[in-house]
């Protein structure tokens, strides 16, 4: 997951972040007395989960909506976002989410688990059918994640399409939707 933050802009100047998913983001910046000089204004992406600056890249910057020369990604930087306290401990079972989502080839599956439980995560193709056995484990409480490579029980690729992960921890339930795409 990742937010955009945008700087105190100069007076008169108003900004929107919208945030597109797949850590894509679409940022707004008018000026209703004049142009934007947007080579000007610096942008901060701040990612969350990312354990390093590594994981955090730009691919383009548009300006509307095409793909803009005349922008430079010098002005954009990164920084992780700390983690939470240790201490702070989970108060409820959840299957938090994946990402990236859409993905190629993994991705990564959040979840959380209030107190120790035995815990099930699965994956289903479109038509139910379990593909694979993702986790059994035993977990303590705390926040966790798993990596799926797009591969089946068998260690087989699946086809590009979607999927659906289930978590079972004691009468807790939850599933998401996966969409793998090559």
């Amino acid at each position: 997951m990742a937010s955009l933050a945008l700087p105190q802009l100069t007076e008169g100047y108003l900004a929107t972040v919208n945030q597109l998913g797949n850590g894509h983001f679409k940022v707004g910046i008018i000026n209703p007395y004049g142009g934007v000089d947007v080579r000007a204004i610096p942008l901060t992406l701040r990612a969350k989960y990312a354990s390093s600056l590594n994981e955090v890249t730009f691919s383009q910057i548009f300006l509307n909506d095409v793909p803009s020369a005349g922008v430079s990604l010098k002005n954009v930087t990164t920084d992780i976002e700390p983690p939470a306290a240790k201490s702070a401990q989970p108060v409820s079972y959840d299957l938090i989410g994946a990402y990236p989502n859409p993905f190629n080839p993994t991705t990564r599956i959040v979840f959380q688990t209030a107190a120790s439980a035995q815990v099930h995560l699965d994956l289903y193709n479109a038509g139910g059918t379990r593909i694979k056995a993702l986790l059994l484990e035993h977990m303590g409480p705390g926040r966790h994640e798993v990596s799926w490579d797009g591969t089946n029980d068998l260690g087989q690729a699946v086809a590009t399409g979607q999927y659906f992960c289930v978590m079972r921890a004691g009468s807790f339930v939850k599933t998401i939707h996966l969409l793998l795409l090559k």
